[in-house]
């Protein structure tokens, strides 16, 4: 798996809170990471979260513009740790031109549900490494 202090891959993304109304914005905690890279027409994903304040229980990758929400378009495998509170995720989608032009975009992010927020507790939006 990519750490987070190492190099990073083609793509990456910091996962921050970003409550879905008022309501949530009590409940939402948490952070991680995420990095992905294109290999043929496939692109292979995996990163870590930790600190929610419930039990994760999915992760996908979504699309929309930075910022909106989106539909889910992919799920990812999830590895809880810690109760839930904290884990890794991985998985592998199919990348075609128009979601390789999403990606080249910033349009494809990561986002963590939760029990407690099954909208969504943490997410972060792919953008280009270094």
């Amino acid at each position: 798996m990519v750490e987070a202090d190492s190099a990073r891959p083609p793509f990456y993304t910091t996962l921050a809170r970003l409550p879905v109304d008022f309501a949530t914005a009590r409940t939402v905690t948490g952070s991680g990471w995420a990095g992905a890279s294109i290999d043929g027409g496939a692109l292979i994903i995996e990163g870590r979260f930790e600190g929610l304040i419930s039990s994760v229980t999915q992760v996908h990758v979504h699309r929309a513009r930075p910022g909106l929400r989106g539909p889910s378009i992919a799920p990812l495998e999830v590895a809880p740790e810690g109760g839930g509170t904290s884990g890794t995720f991985r998985g592998t989608m199919t990348l075609d031109p128009e979601l390789e032009a999403a990606l080249a975009a910033g349009e494809l992010y990561v986002q963590v549900h939760s029990s407690t927020n099954p909208d969504g507790a943490v997410r972060g939006w792919f953008f280009p490494g270094p």
